[in-house]
């Protein structure tokens, strides 16, 4: 039985939403673990088939969550050669910060929320842009096309701040809805 044969056939027929991805691969697992457990009892299995490669398998974790490496995560948090850097005091110019109140752990919880239970999709040709408020903050999630959590930060919302163009420690208020992007709902 060639797994990734039948990975690549199960998706053909499955829209390319990242969010369907983690349970469809949750379902597929169990029916190799059903199918393998039969083959076993009847006795013509010689036992369960190898685990799947997680190469060859979408980007999340055994509950379905998005795996958010550490250089994504250091990347939304403090910032690094690429941009980034969305904790508040990072105090880097012209980017917007998460509320003061949003440690560390609330604001890459909140990114797997909207990665999970988007509001809006908006497709590109290379990633999609997941959005969706939580806790009153706006929030968009960038993933590649296999569903890969690239970047986040927050447009705007109660605690939102963006720092000025030329000195990151000036900071303006950005209230929800002040950020419009077209075709994304508030």
């Amino acid at each position: 039985m060639d797994l990734k044969k039948i990975w690549k056939k199960s998706q053909k027929n499955t829209p390319d939403f990242a969010h369907t991805k983690a349970p469809a691969l949750n379902a597929f697992r169990q029916v190799l673990s059903d199918t393998s457990t039969a083959e076993t009892a009847s006795g013509t299995g010689g036992g369960p088939p190898p685990p799947p490669r997680v190469s060859n398998l979408p980007a999340s974790d055994d509950e379905g969550e998005p795996r958010i490496s550490d250089r994504v995560r250091q990347h939304i948090l403090q910032g690094d050669n690429r941009g980034g850097g969305h904790l508040y005091g990072t105090n880097i110019p012209n980017k917007t910060e998460f509320p003061e109140t949003w440690d560390e752990d609330q604001i890459m919880n909140a990114v797997r929320r909207v990665h999970a239970n988007p509001s809006h999709i908006e497709r590109k040709a290379n990633f999609d842009n997941v959005h969706c408020t939580i806790d009153g903050v706006r929030i968009q999630v960038r993933m590649n096309k296999r569903g890969d959590v690239i970047t986040a930060h927050p447009l705007d919302g109660h605690g939102v701040m963006r720092n000025s163009k030329t000195d990151g420690r000036l900071k303006a208020p950005v209230p929800l809805g002040s950020v419009q992007i077209p075709g994304v709902p508030l």
